[in-house]
């Protein structure tokens, strides 16, 4: 799996910690095709996985992870995690709704708050697994 770094630059004129919260949302997005009619079953899983790696994070620094299939039907979200919790990010959950079509969109929601007063170069890295899904109608 491959970790995206994302990292602040605080307060970009002074190069000092933030003066407030900053947010990401970050959405992967995968679009595959595949002979199928239209349904939505329970077989959905996500998977989310991240570090909070370097620098000097403000209170209230998390991250969040969320998958969504065709149409918007939303899995449970992940998260919020925080520092305070753990240095590392890891959840996953099964048995989800997945919603399919002829062509189905997979969409990956990551969320990525700085806390007020992280430094600047504060980083966090981010993982997303593609998880497990079956088109199989209910």
């Amino acid at each position: 799996m491959h970790l995206f770094p994302f990292l602040t630059k605080g307060n970009s004129t002074a190069n000092q910690a933030s003066q407030s919260e900053e947010t990401l949302r970050i959405d992967f997005l995968q679009k595959f095709t595949v002979p199928v009619r239209a349904g939505i079953n329970k077989s959905g899983s996500e998977y989310i996985d991240g570090v909070f790696a370097a620098g000097i994070f403000g209170p209230g620094t998390s991250v969040t992870g969320q998958r969504f299939s065709s149409g918007g039907t939303a899995m449970a979200l992940m998260g919020p995690f925080f520092l305070t919790d753990s240095v590392s990010v890891t959840d996953s959950n099964t048995a989800q709704p997945f919603s399919f079509r002829p062509t189905t969109l997979l969409q990956f929601r990551d969320g990525i708050t700085f806390g007020k007063g992280t430094e600047p170069g504060s980083t966090i890295n981010v993982g997303k697994s593609c998880g497990n899904f079956a088109f199989s109608e209910e």
